[in-house]
């Protein structure tokens, strides 16, 4: 999968870290929006939109 999102995450990546953040770029990638980043730190996710239009 490619994606032009950046994602924010903890440092200890696991398997299941990673397929979560699979799971989130897919449904980001979904949304059809200008969603820049990602962060998946502190057990919630938050995302900020490109300032682009």
């Amino acid at each position: 999968m490619q994606s032009q999102i950046k994602v924010l995450t903890d440092r200890n990546i696991t398997e299941e870290s990673l397929q979560y953040m699979m799971v989130v770029l897919d449904v980001v990638n979904a949304m059809d929006s200008n969603v820049a980043e990602v962060d998946l730190r502190y057990g919630s996710i938050s995302y900020k939109i490109s300032e682009q239009s």
